[in-house]
């Protein structure tokens, strides 16, 4: 059949027309010639309206990093365009991510992820990383539990730095073993290092920032302080919190990690000369400073101090702070009251040490006051106590030291009885851990517990 409508006729020529300019626009942007490139394209745009050119005008604008007119040109096509919106989408997510308007960027990027039908890995990982800039994770978290299972390992690694953000670091921990992931640059190690330290498994927080060196990192002289800390390296935290704060970066955490160092060494005049030198914040001075009046006995003013935090910030480690406090004084009735106020605050938020300390101090002070505990068995505590692959290290090892007798027998799944276990202290109202009937010996895990006799410890015995 002859082919020569006017029709026809017409639409060849436009498509002839159009490669002619895109031949010329492209040859322009080979040779760097951006700016003429886009006054090519702009000269079409405004005769022809066509999308196509619009689409290419707003590539060459970024090319410019003229993200302003980037965008404007897409908004135009945004919502009637033939070409695929994923491609759109995923161009304005980046503009607004250029222009650190990072909410924006997140908004288009979960655009992108849900016009893309393929489900890529790498556009997961694009909104993850946006979701980490604005901070939105755990808006994202519904698209990693709802993605197809990830292969693409640096997505995978995202998936770990949502979880680090948002301190959910058993889950990171698990992601990691699942896929038996292995860090092969800086920024993984260090994101393996930070969380594994904040996870108390100090033995390979060791391993992974000993992998590294970047003293001009601030972030990593921070890490490596904190776990010199962990590791009773006093002297050696110090050395690389004083580089912080000759650097001037991070100076208020840098100060904040000095004052835990010299609690344990028991250099108290250079405590007071932080507190006095306005590097603090008032309410983490208050804190502080009702340290120091702990070790001089002062609990009532101690007490003036944490009330007035409270009434602020009742965080956490402050209602810990002061569930200790109480203790000491042999304020058994407070010791309770504070508790169950910590557990109504935080119950569900708590993580594992933290429940196990709290209950520690509840059973500590029921025993003070003749009211009964309930003593748990040896996979109770385990389970309460430490990570899944540590407390699962533990039982095998229990087994076999007591030649294989006893309720764990080599065929148990342990992994699967762990996680009903887990799942119950979840639920069910606490369960005191058993102490001493006498209730002279204990220990209660908390790092600002204060003063014992003439001793400064992050362990209150």
């Amino acid at each position: 059949m002859r082919r020569n409508s006017k029709k026809y006729m017409n639409r060849y020529n436009n498509r002839t027309a159009k490669k002619k300019v895109m031949d010329e626009t492209n040859r322009l942007k080979t040779l760097g010639k951006i700016d003429e490139a886009i006054e090519v394209l702009k000269n079409e745009v405004v005769l022809s309206d066509d999308e196509h050119f619009i689409f290419e005008l707003a590539k060459l604008y970024m090319i410019a990093s003229n993200y302003e007119a980037a965008l404007e040109e897409l908004k135009k096509i945004e919502n009637v365009s033939t070409i695929n919106h994923f491609f759109i989408y995923s161009l304005m997510s980046r503009c607004y991510s250029e222009m650190k308007e990072y909410d924006k960027s997140y908004e288009y990027h979960v655009k992108a992820y849900e016009s893309d039908e393929r489900k890529a890995d790498k556009t997961l990982k694009y909104l993850l990383i946006s979701a980490m800039f604005a901070k939105k994770g755990s808006d994202c978290l519904k698209y990693i539990n709802s993605h197809p299972k990830i292969q693409d390992k640096k997505t995978q690694f995202e998936v770990i730095f949502i979880y680090r953000d948002l301190d959910m670091f058993q889950e990171a921990l698990d992601y990691i073993n699942q896929n038996e992931l292995v860090p092969d640059n800086y920024r993984q190690y260090i994101l393996f290092a930070e969380v594994y330290y904040e996870a108390e498994d100090l033995e390979k927080a060791n391993f992974y920032i000993r992998k590294i060196c970047d003293l001009n990192d601030s972030f990593y002289i921070l890490l490596k302080a904190k776990i010199q800390f962990k590791n009773e390296n006093y002297n050696e935290s110090i050395e690389l919190l004083n580089m912080l704060i000759e650097k001037k970066e991070l100076v208020g955490i840098a100060h904040i990690w000095l004052i835990e160092n010299y609690l344990r060494l028991g250099r108290l005049s250079e405590i007071q000369n932080i507190l006095n030198g306005g590097y603090l914040y008032d309410d983490v001075k208050k804190i502080f400073q009702a340290n120091l009046d702990i070790y001089n006995k002062n609990y009532g003013h101690a007490r003036e101090l944490i009330y007035d935090v409270i009434k602020r910030q009742p965080t956490v480690l402050n209602m810990f702070f002061l569930v200790s406090l109480d203790l000491r004084e042999k304020k058994y009735e407070e010791t309770l009251m504070d508790a169950e106020r910590t557990l109504d605050l935080f119950g569900a938020s708590l993580s594992r040490p933290q429940r196990s300390s709290l209950f520690r101090m509840i059973a500590v002070a029921k025993v003070n006051l003749g009211i009964p505990v309930t003593g748990n068995g040896y996979y109770f505590n385990q389970v309460i106590n430490y990570s899944k692959e540590r407390a699962i290290e533990h039982i095998r090892k229990h087994y076999e030291s007591i030649g294989s007798e006893g309720i764990f027998f080599p065929d148990m799944n342990l992994e699967e009885t762990f996680e009903i276990i887990e799942k119950r202290i979840s639920v069910i109202d606490p369960s005191y851990l058993g102490v001493r009937s006498s209730g002279d010996s204990y220990l209660i895990d908390f790092e600002n517990a204060g003063i014992v006799g003439s001793t400064i410890l992050n362990k209150m015995q």
